[in-house]
């Protein structure tokens, strides 16, 4: 974007050096970012169990908050965030990137030119790479639904684009079993049947 300068990052994780240097940043600490000036706005996309804290310290630090989804582990989190934006009179939103994707942009002009008259259902189906359901970052200790909580938000989302609000929303989970504890190498075999959830 013209205009916008990006100023540093901080990590903890020994990523961060190979990261400031592809990207000629400088790395720097929680701290300095949030007493800086002429710091706007921060990105926050820490794991799941930081986000909320995170946030809430960039907006009472008076910073523009943009928080990966799903911005907590849970609705506790989400109000923790919600209540520190009326606090602060802060500015907050959740990156959800599928909400500006142009398919959904051209879904939207669609729906809205009555072609396809009143919608009543909405089917949609998401997945994740290879084996990613299996990683650390699905799995977090404490989240309320690992893949389908970080990955098929976006289909909520959408659906709510599509009809308002769903008044119902019963997801099918594949099933799976594992030969052995499930870790990243491994590959879950799938059974045949699936599992409705409804929320």
């Amino acid at each position: 974007m013209s205009g916008v300068r990006l100023l540093g990052a901080h990590d903890e994780s020994p990523l961060l050096r190979p990261f400031v240097d592809a990207l000629g940043l400088e790395p720097r600490s929680k701290d300095e970012i949030l007493t800086d000036a002429d710091v706007h706005a921060v990105l926050v996309h820490p794991k799941s169990h930081a986000m909320a804290d995170f946030a809430i310290e960039a907006l009472e630090a008076g910073k523009a908050v943009l928080c990966e989804k799903p911005a907590g582990r849970g609705s506790a989190d989400t109000a923790r965030i919600v209540a520190a934006v009326n606090r602060t009179d802060g500015l907050f939103q959740v990156g959800y990137c599928w909400r500006f994707a142009p398919s959904i942009v051209k879904m939207q002009e669609v729906l809205a030119s009555g072609r396809l008259g009143k919608v009543l259902q909405v089917r949609a189906h998401a997945g994740c790479s290879h084996n990613e359901a299996a990683t650390a970052h699905m799995n977090q200790p404490g989240d309320i639904g690992g893949a389908m909580f970080v990955i098929a938000c976006h289909l909520t989302i959408a659906s709510c684009f599509t009809s308002a609000c769903p008044m119902q929303s019963t997801p099918e989970l594949p099933s799976f079993r594992w030969r052995s504890a499930p870790s990243p190498g491994k590959t879950p075999v799938a059974r045949s049947s699936t599992t409705p959830t409804s929320w």
